[in-house]
């Protein structure tokens, strides 16, 4: 007789299972994350939906959670009608692509910290585990529409570049 165990941890179980998700990841956004509009009638020019994912556990076991900074695949969008072929249109373009990015990287930060104080949360209930989860989102949307009111949707460039060290400084951060 033969036998197979295989033994994977939490996290790779939970990607496996939700695979219609974008999960964060240092790596840069590109056109393949979006869905291409053209002409649309909103304000903005692209957008993400970051969400915090994951599993908390209802027993008192380890982990406490297992959460992601995400994205639904399909969801996030661009359009690209104001971006043209010329060195111009494709560094405006880069730009509007990192600062998307951004808006995953400020979740992250913050899925970070809520995955920290969950870890520390010693015989509390799922319920109370939640409402860690759910403060740090709150905290999270609030500093997107920070960043968004303070870089005019990434186009000034000052405010961008400022964003950007500051919340590269805070991923490295432990």
């Amino acid at each position: 007789m033969n036998a197979l165990c295989l033994i994977a941890p939490d996290k790779t179980v939970y990607k496996l299972r939700n695979n219609k998700r974008y999960y964060w990841s240092e790596k840069p956004l590109d056109l393949s994350h979006f869905r291409i509009v053209e002409n649309s009638e909103n304000d903005t020019t692209a957008m993400v939906r970051p969400v915090l994912v994951g599993a908390i556990s209802r027993v008192y076991n380890y982990p406490p959670a297992v959460l992601f900074t995400s994205d639904y695949l399909g969801l996030a969008w661009i359009d690209t009608t104001s971006f043209d072929s010329s060195k111009e249109g494709r560094e405006a373009l880069q730009v509007l692509l990192e600062h998307e990015k951004l808006h995953l990287d400020i979740n992250e930060i913050y899925k970070r910290k809520a995955q920290d104080s969950i870890s520390s949360m010693l015989f509390y209930s799922y319920d109370e585990k939640y409402r860690v989860v759910d403060y740090f989102f709150e905290i999270s949307d609030s500093i997107q529409d920070i960043f968004d009111r303070e870089t005019d949707h990434g186009t000034i460039e000052e405010n961008n570049k400022e964003w950007y060290d500051l919340i590269k400084k805070k991923l490295k951060s432990k």
